[in-house]
């Protein structure tokens, strides 16, 4: 017997990583190459959707809403 596993995302991030040689303070703030940059979807939901997924569950969907720009990335 399949389990359905459902997760709520009310409000999905847009998770954003950068990368960088070597900090320094107060130096090249907020410039970022794009090779940088590493963007992915966030948020508790979806995240634990993620793990679900990883742990070999076969039945797992997230919802939630999205809209407006960020709604497109996902």
């Amino acid at each position: 017997m399949d389990i359905l596993i459902t997760t709520v995302t009310l409000n999905p991030s847009i998770d954003r990583e950068y990368f960088v040689e070597k900090n320094e303070i107060m130096k090249d703030q907020f410039i970022y190459n794009h090779e940088d940059l590493k963007i992915y979807p966030g948020g508790k939901g979806l995240l634990s959707a993620i793990n679900f997924r990883n742990l070999a569950y076969t039945e797992v969907q997230n919802i939630g809403f999205t809209g407006g720009k960020q709604g497109l990335f996902f």
